[in-house]
């Protein structure tokens, strides 16, 4: 599961487990909103490991963008969840 209902509608239940998942759009899209709005809920509830791999946006600018949507990591990269 992703923990986004609609989205795991969508997916038929969620990510395959020990699969890969490639995003790619237009830009402005919402690929960057989506990707951190997946590792939110998979922090929050534990579901899955994940990676988000990006070659445009360091940390800082993606925290400050995650902020806008009311997407914070505060408190994971102290328990080591977060890298």
């Amino acid at each position: 599961s992703t923990s986004i209902n609609k989205l795991d509608e969508y997916l038929q239940g969620g990510f395959s487990r020990n699969s890969w998942i490639f995003i790619a759009s237009e830009p402005d899209a919402g690929k960057s909103i989506l990707c951190l709005h997946v590792s939110q809920c998979g922090f929050i509830e534990k579901y899955f490991p994940r990676n988000y791999i990006t070659t445009e946006q360091n940390f800082k600018s993606l925290a400050k963008q995650a902020k806008q949507f009311n997407i914070r990591f505060n408190g994971f990269k102290d328990k080591g969840i977060l890298y």
